[in-house]
């Protein structure tokens, strides 16, 4: 690998790391989401340099980290379609020889998403006994791809392009609601586009309804009946249903940073207190459930299908709880 560059979204997440380190609290196990227009896999090496320096005389980082080559720092690259158990077992295996080099022992793994289930699971028996000088860093363009109890033993580190934030204070300086603002910028990375849909009386009212599909009302109505109540037609527009599911996604999305006590990364920003109330009646795989299921919905209505029953589907399973 070529020597790195500076970027300016590695600054923040560095500084995390070099604080955490100087108080003793960097967790054992990271995991890093971003997208690769920020070099998310360059931003994992420099943070493992970063460990392997801590507490050295300063002076420039180990050139090897770099270029794969350092005894100490195993990286699992994704050359196949996914990452198998016997990957993360070798690692473990290495991890467990004796050193060839003082220093912490640290993995990166890149694409992280693509770990299969086997592999998965034998990560998660190596991160619930963590040793003492061991530290890995999961790379991912999509932390929520993740098995849950991989997210709950680590700390996430979410690095950004900053494009989404520049179409946000636009929209803002336009005069656009900060809510609908924050909204539009996540969910399309062309200011004009955002406009348009903020300028929508259909999106403002995702905007304003969406967050009470999922609110937990005593005696309340079904999510069904709400549903069938704020969008009576929707069934019969599948561009309209493609917008209220990407809208959808990114409050469940909100919801489940919430589960993770990082309320701090949600769009939906003006709703804090009863998007945290809403995330409290939920468990995190009942969250997941509706995720993989919603997903799912989208990729169908890709094809050939019939609207009012997917959706009436998929509105009982959340009701239910359950996998359709």
């Amino acid at each position: 690998m070529a020597e790195i560059t500076p970027h300016p979204a590695h600054e923040v997440p560095l500084n995390r790391i070099k604080k955490g380190l100087l108080k003793s609290r960097l967790s054992h196990a990271l995991i890093l989401e971003g997208s690769q227009d920020v070099r998310v896999q360059d931003l994992a090496l420099e943070m493992a340099a970063e460990i392997m320096c801590h507490g050295q005389t300063p002076g420039e980082k180990d050139p090897r980290i770099f270029h794969l080559t350092h005894p100490n720092v195993k990286v699992i690259e994704s050359t196949k379609t996914a990452i198998s158990k016997e990957d993360i077992l070798a690692l473990q295996h290495d991890f467990n020889q004796t050193a060839i080099e003082a220093g912490p022992k640290i993995y990166v793994i890149f694409d992280a998403e693509k770990m299969n289930g086997y592999a998965a699971n034998a990560l998660l028996k190596f991160l619930e006994e963590p040793h003492a000088n061991i530290y890995g860093i999961l790379v991912t363009s999509d932390a929520l791809s993740l098995l849950p109890t991989i997210l709950s033993r680590s700390q996430l580190i979410t690095v950004s392009s900053g494009s989404n934030e520049a179409i946000f204070n636009q929209l803002i300086a336009s005069g656009a609601p900060r809510q609908a603002s924050s909204v539009a910028a996540a969910l399309w990375h062309n200011i004009d586009r955002a406009q348009e849909a903020i300028e929508s009386d259909e999106f403002t009212h995702l905007l304003d309804h969406i967050p009470r599909v999922l609110a937990r009302d005593t005696d309340g109505p079904s999510i069904l009946k709400k549903m069938r109540d704020y969008w009576p037609e929707l069934d019969r527009d599948k561009g309209a249903v493609i917008q209220f599911l990407d809208v959808f996604m990114l409050y469940l999305k909100d919801l489940l940073y919430a589960k993770l006590k990082a309320s701090d990364k949600a769009v939906f920003c003006e709703v804090s207190p009863s998007l945290e109330k809403t995330a409290e009646a939920y468990d995190y795989d009942a969250l997941l459930t509706i995720w993989n299921e919603t997903l799912a919905l989208k990729e169908k209505c890709e094809k050939p299908i019939h609207l009012s029953l997917a959706l009436d589907n998929w509105a009982l399973m959340i009701e239910r709880g359950d996998v359709i």
